[in-house]
């Protein structure tokens, strides 16, 4: 979905948004043409804003190597036959590319990028500060600056992630020292993406150098300070953010949303029947809470498949979908294609019902916990699981309960007791891991309660490991 805009007296930007993953693209238009930065896989979005704008493609810009999606950058620049703008001293692409030096002017659509190497987030990470009219009036940033937080360090390697925190603490003040108060902000990351270090200022859509300059604590803090708090609150990032960064390296190739074979009833069948393949049900969680395919798995359109499920699949998972219509089948290709699921079986197209032939049409009955606190009032032997994430139980957690991780849910359903309570924050991690467990063979109970709720029950929570 295209968001924000921005404008001048002969510039436009246009945000594109992909909230399941807690990122923003940008098309920048002029009467000359349009530049895309950080363009997403699903480069139909971009082309959606090209023709609404009436305008053609000049350039496409990378601020650095992504972790947290597949780009769509080299697709776009090869269907448009325009320049493709990869940071300098990048580990080598494999594909053409024009590298982007710190410095060097460059052209696109009537206005001229500047590279700013703003290494941290990544060694090679360039921002791209957009001059017009005269002066410079927004920089891209990337995973660099963010709202009110930087990008975090740690997902190149272990043994960078400090060095890298310094880098980061230096980038960040250079952009916020160097550039003019009221030059806009325009980052790739910190829209809810793993890839922020720390949270962003609130629901915040839009800044300026001005305002970072009061907020971003690379720009309040003392170095020392700044690197200790970073690494300090750095949690678990999403596995598949180690597949990523290869893919685009290689050069990722088109994708056809459209292109899905359907299946049959008895199809499904034996994919359930069938090591490896993941039957994935893309409905929303209070929908799969009411009835599902034994079996079958719930990662919901958006954050559940485009997030849970390359962190619990492996990457060479065999997908076959369950939707309700072909629209939500696009959607969920969607989705997969960013995080490098190119390719699935096929999908069933349909309602639960339909599939009553297949196998049993089960539910979940979804509890709350004040219903944990009860049971545990009456009963000696309450098994509780804990599925958030290990900053999530630092923090604190309930003093019965264990700690497994949802990421860790498809090799650990073993050790999970059967009956056992499951809970995460919200919901949504509690339906995947009740799914996955039921898939496996582990029945259990599910809570689908807001954990702040626990205390009220009168659950005793703790606070460390």
């Amino acid at each position: 979905m295209t968001g924000q805009t921005w404008s001048g007296q002969h510039w436009r930007v246009v945000a594109i948004d992909t909230e399941s993953l807690g990122n923003r693209s940008y098309v920048v238009i002029t009467r000359d043409g349009a530049v895309a930065i950080d363009p997403p896989r699903d480069i139909d979005r971009v082309e959606a804003v090209l023709s609404e704008h009436g305008v053609d493609l000049d350039l496409v810009v990378e601020t650095h190597r992504h972790a947290d999606y597949v780009s769509g950058g080299l697709v776009l620049s090869r269907e448009h036959g325009v320049r493709y703008l990869v940071p300098a001293g990048d580990p080598e692409p494999r594909f053409r590319f024009l590298a982007a030096v710190p410095g060097d002017l460059v052209g696109g659509a009537g206005l001229q990028l500047r590279p700013i190497h703003t290494p941290g987030h990544t060694p090679h990470h360039m921002s791209y500060a957009l001059a017009a009219e005269g002066r410079d009036v927004a920089v891209f940033t990337g995973g660099s600056m963010l709202y009110g937080a930087v990008g975090r360090t740690d997902l190149v390697s272990p043994d960078l992630t400090v060095p890298l925190a310094h880098d980061q603490y230096h980038s960040v003040r250079g952009l916020g020292l160097d550039l003019a108060p009221d030059v806009e902000v325009m980052p790739t990351h910190g829209f809810g993406s793993f890839c922020s270090a720390t949270p962003t200022t609130g629901d915040a859509q839009t800044s300026t150098i001005a305002q970072e300059r009061e907020v971003n604590p690379a720009l309040v803090q003392d170095e020392e300070t700044f690197v200790a708090t970073m690494l300090a609150g750095y949690d678990t990032f999403p596995s598949y953010y180690a597949r990523t960064p290869e893919a685009n390296a290689a050069g990722p190739e088109p994708v056809d949303l459209t292109a899905t074979p359907r299946l049959t009833a008895d199809q499904v069948r034996q994919a359930l029947k069938t090591d490896g393949t993941w039957v994935v049900d893309v409905r929303d969680r209070e929908d799969f809470i009411t009835a599902h395919l034994a079996g079958s798995m719930s990662f919901p359109l958006g954050q559940g498949l485009g997030v849970y499920f390359p962190w619990v699949a492996p990457g060479d998972a065999r997908v076959v979908l369950l939707a309700p219509s072909d629209d939500a089948v696009v959607e969920a290709r969607r989705d997969l294609s960013r995080v490098g699921y190119d390719e699935v079986e096929g999908a069933f197209v349909g309602s639960v019902g339909e599939l009553g032939a297949v196998g049993e049409i089960t539910s979940f009955t979804p509890h709350t916990f004040a219903d944990l606190a009860d049971r545990i009032e009456h009963h000696d032997d309450v098994d509780v699981v804990d599925l958030r994430r290990i900053g999530e139980w630092s923090e604190d957690h309930l003093a019965v309960a264990t700690h497994v991780p949802l990421q860790t849910l498809d090799v650990a359903a073993e050790s999970v007791p059967k009956g056992a309570w499951v809970h995460c924050a919200s919901g949504m991690r509690s339906v995947i891991g009740a799914s996955i467990l039921q898939a496996r063979g582990v029945d259990v109970e599910l809570i689908q309660d807001d954990y702040a709720a626990a205390g009220d029950a009168g659950l005793q929570r703790v606070m460390g490991h």
